[in-house]
């Protein structure tokens, strides 16, 4: 079985595409000291909902720990104990935590391809991967990017996939791996999106392709950093390019400990099940959070556009347009949207906020472009 992966490890959520499927799960895991009960129902049932449920044992020498874990959305609801990115240390390219998410979610897939084709469980199967990733424009240097394309490429690695009482062992080797900035891979789903993405655009450019030859500053807004990648046509200029350690995560985890001296240490959650709670109206806690949330939220907005101020002056070049996508880009509509547009007006250039609905999917739909038109175009792969 052969894959084709854009892989897309934000400090909240993956977002992977995956032979043409959108596939994203919290990047959150938890290693186990052994075997939970299985889950109960159909193996039709169980395999359908793998995502969702995902126990795998790994085995790999791109990981400082093997062992068992629980992946994404199992970790996050399993316990406050689940692991996720520090968002302050940064380091995205070292860390265990997008190397388990990535080996799992792909594991998980291939199992559930091959159950769905054969209506058989496997005992096995053998995957051959072809995948784009990225890692922050402050953590990016070349060095770096070669140093995880090795990791993966450093085969196989052994995922044993958990379903009822049985076990698939999938076993990855990564033919081909490709590391690049955060941010770069947007500007490809831009030129290749519905029109409508331009709807609240309103400088002289009237279809995704009249982008192509532009002067931009890319705003790219995560959980844990906030990417500012200048480009020129669709080519980066490595040295105008930088990232700081801004966005949502860093506004929940302070709403977290205003949330949790309110309750005088009682409630104590992770980022995860923080905006769970945003997410749910009837939670005992929701109006405490959410106004917790705004205050924070408008700090770190305050920091971006300092930030997006300092970097025009930097570039000390005309941009064509400023253009603002990545998750956190939702949250941060309402505290930044109005004053990044007047900041646009004020220095002579536009303002492109992409619309919720490709906002979050910007880099990975740009992976997954360059995956089927340069990087492995040439690659046998059925897309769905």
């Amino acid at each position: 079985m052969k894959m084709m992966i854009a892989d897309d490890n934000g400090n909240s959520t993956t977002k992977m595409i995956l032979n043409g499927e959108l596939l994203q799960q919290p990047t959150t895991v938890r290693h186990l000291p052994s075997t939970p009960n299985s889950s109960e129902g159909t193996m039709n049932e169980v395999v359908g909902g793998l995502m969702n449920q995902l126990l795998v044992d790994l085995s790999s020498p791109a990981l400082r720990r093997n062992g068992l874990y629980m992946i994404g959305q199992r970790a996050k609801a399993s316990s406050t104990r689940s692991e996720s990115m520090n968002i302050h240390v940064g380091r995205k390219a070292e860390s265990d935590i997008p190397v388990i998410t990535t080996l799992g979610m792909a594991a998980a897939k291939a199992v559930q391809k091959s159950f769905f084709q054969t209506h058989e469980l496997p005992s096995s199967l053998t995957v051959e991967d072809f995948m784009t990733g990225a890692i922050p424009a402050s953590e990016y240097t070349p060095r770096i990017a070669r140093a995880l394309e090795e990791k993966y490429m450093a085969s196989p690695h052994i995922v044993t996939v958990h379903a009822l009482n049985e076990i698939v062992t999938v076993t990855h080797f990564f033919r081909q791996v490709k590391i690049t900035q955060e941010g770069i891979p947007a500007l490809y789903a831009l030129l290749q999106a519905d029109k409508d993405i331009l709807n609240d655009y309103e400088g002289p450019e009237k279809s995704p392709m009249d982008f192509k030859n532009k002067r931009a500053l890319h705003i790219d807004i995560g959980d844990g950093t906030t990417e500012y990648i200048y480009t020129e046509g669709v080519n980066p200029v490595p040295d105008k390019c930088s990232g700081a350690r801004r966005g949502v995560g860093h506004a929940t985890e302070e709403a977290i400990k205003m949330l949790s001296h309110q309750t005088d240490g009682y409630v104590k959650l992770t980022r995860q099940q923080y905006m769970d709670v945003l997410a749910d109206p009837e939670n005992n806690y929701y109006s405490e959070a959410k106004e917790y949330f705004s205050e924070t939220l408008l700090t770190q907005a305050e920091q971006i556009q300092q930030d997006v101020e300092e970097k025009f002056m930097e570039l000390s070049a005309s941009l064509d347009y400023i253009m603002v996508y990545g998750g956190g880009s939702i949250a941060f509509y309402d505290p930044l949207y109005e004053r990044l547009k007047i900041f646009a007006k004020r220095v002579n250039t536009n303002l492109l906020w992409v619309p919720k609905k490709y906002a979050v999917t910007m880099n990975a739909k740009g992976m997954d472009i360059l995956n089927r038109h340069l990087f492995y175009k040439d690659v046998a792969i059925t897309v769905v």
